[in-house]
């Protein structure tokens, strides 16, 4: 009887956040996040989800966009600012049935382009070549989310990006922490 209690109690307690990490064939998602570059930067990244079925797995399709600071070893000039604004093609694979609910972990990688902006400067158009560019490359990241309500979770996702023809710097790293809404 004991145990049955147990039961109803843990039931009743983590019942209402079940639903948060998507399991049902054509769910959809929304998310936003925001966060840190080391390089003195920062992006927000804001996209959709679809699941899809039992697979485990979904398509992403984000927004993001990224103020960096780059530096330079130039007498006048040690340092500038630049956007980067890239839409994510993503796929990810969900631990779903190997982890305890309510945390979730996800592997996602996929295919990126943008636009990569440098400010308007007669140092930088000495410096940098071709400075206002298209960019395309990879990107893979590691998603750990927690489910905090219903259809609602929070996460931390540090990803990597690559960008094959940036004219700045071609990979580097990010972190952000943000929110998903599954509809």
């Amino acid at each position: 009887m004991k145990k049955l209690f147990l039961l109803i109690l843990a039931c009743a307690i983590y019942g209402p956040t079940a639903h948060a990490q998507f399991a049902f064939k054509g769910q959809w998602g929304l998310s936003a996040s925001a966060g840190y570059i080391p390089s003195k930067g920062f992006n927000v990244m804001v996209g959709g989800e679809k699941a899809l079925g039992d697979l485990y797995s979904s398509l992403h399709l984000k927004f993001n966009f990224m103020q960096n600071q780059a530096k330079l070893n130039h007498p006048e000039i040690d340092h500038f600012n630049y956007q980067t604004y890239l839409l994510l093609a993503d796929y990810s694979y969900s631990l779903t049935k190997f982890l305890p609910h309510p945390w979730y972990i996800q592997f996602i990688g996929g295919l990126n382009i943008g636009y990569e902006n440098i400010p308007k400067s007669p140092i930088h158009t000495l410096i940098i070549e071709n400075s206002n560019r298209f960019v395309y490359g990879l990107n893979a990241a590691l998603q750990i989310e927690l489910s905090a309500a219903k259809n609602f979770s929070i996460y931390i996702e540090p990803r990597f990006l690559y960008n094959f023809n940036s004219s700045i710097r071609k990979g580097f790293f990010l972190a952000g922490f943000g929110f998903k809404y599954y509809l």
